[in-house]
């Protein structure tokens, strides 16, 4: 039953609301992070970049089975994109700085109570202020930490000091090591199925943009975050969706590094390009109809050696040639996680 009931829990009578139901909300987030990525990205990315970010941000399956679940971080990511949202709209003068104190400090306290780790959205903020010259403002987003930790702090002993003392060491007591970078980066939780190609060359591409000669100020939230995350999480516990904050940002980065190795007609881009996203494409075909394996490969191999000659050609019809082969590729990469997670 989708309807919310009464159930009974010992002496008292308590609704229950279904979990399909609750789910709503989830996807309800998913949608308005949509809208953050573009009002953050219109004014550092071209449309074919935001463009393609947002559709990799749709169509990666991970991302989108992970906005199904009922998890913080499908509420935390939002407010992290609404709290840079504002920030950026302060720093290009948007917005003024009352609006800026009343947001970054509510949001900032919002985190904390959504998750604890959340609280980096704070140095987040802090960091991205200090990268503009406004040292004065970042006590906006440490008023606000301070807020949600004291109300974190009341809200454990209103509801049993002992019992909030308790879960917070055991908690702290998994933290296992610094490797949780190994768990981001390749989501190598022993599952199979939590691997995501996607999201490796998604953190490839942010590395990439941060190294580039315009490097975006959007691209600095992810790395502060990473290095607040790394504190609090442990290798062996990290789930795949402990990554969705960061996930808006890799498919923006990967939208960008896409973008530019289309546009670009130097032999090493396009090569880079081939190597990147031919392998998987084939891949997908090759899942839909692996009894078509020994094709596929000689295909590939067909398909190789005529976009070698056409690179090293040096014909003005061979951009238009590789262009296509590598916008057929993009294609069939989108294809596949939309038809695994939406179709299937």
């Amino acid at each position: 039953p989708m309807k919310p009931e009464k159930i009974q829990v010992g002496s008292q009578a308590l609704w229950h609301v279904p979990p399909g139901r609750v789910r709503y909300l989830s996807l309800i987030l998913f949608a308005i992070s949509f809208w953050l990525m573009v009002d953050l990205g219109r004014w550092e990315l071209s449309f074919g970049e935001l463009a393609l970010g947002l559709l990799f941000y749709s169509a990666a399956s991970l991302i989108v089975l992970n906005q199904r679940y009922l998890v913080t971080e499908n509420l935390s990511t939002p407010l992290l994109l609404l709290n840079l949202a504002i920030a950026t709209r302060y720093l290009s003068k948007r917005t003024g700085e009352t609006s800026l104190a009343f947001w970054t400090v509510g949001l900032c306290a919002a985190a904390i109570l959504t998750k604890v780790v959340a609280g980096v959205q704070a140095g987040v903020i802090v960091a991205l202020l200090l990268a503009q010259g406004r040292r004065r403002e970042i006590a906006y987003p440490l008023i606000g930490a301070a807020v949600g930790l004291a109300l974190y702090v009341i809200y454990g002993w209103w509801q049993d000091w002992e019992v909030f003392r308790t879960v917070l060491a055991d908690q702290a007591a998994r933290f296992w090591g610094f490797e949780a970078m190994s768990g981001l980066m390749f989501l190598d939780t022993g599952q199979p199925e939590t691997r995501d190609f996607l999201i490796f060359l998604g953190w490839l591409a942010l590395i990439f943009e941060s190294l580039a000669p315009r490097r975006r100020t959007i691209f600095l939230a992810p790395w502060v975050y990473l290095l607040g995350f790394i504190f609090f999480t442990s290798a062996p516990a990290i789930y795949s969706w402990h990554f969705l904050p960061f996930a808006p940002f890799l498919s923006l980065a990967l939208g960008c590094l896409i973008y530019r190795l289309w546009q670009s007609s130097h032999p090493v881009a396009i090569l880079a390009a081939a190597a990147i996203l031919l392998p998987h494409a084939f891949h997908t075909l090759f899942e839909n109809r692996p009894e078509w394996g020994p094709l596929f490969r000689w295909l590939y191999l067909l398909v190789t050696a005529v976009l070698l000659a056409v690179v090293f050609s040096g014909r003005q019809s061979a951009t238009r040639l590789w262009k296509a082969i590598l916008t057929i590729a993009i294609a069939l990469l989108i294809l596949e996680n939309l038809w695994r997670v939406w179709l299937a």
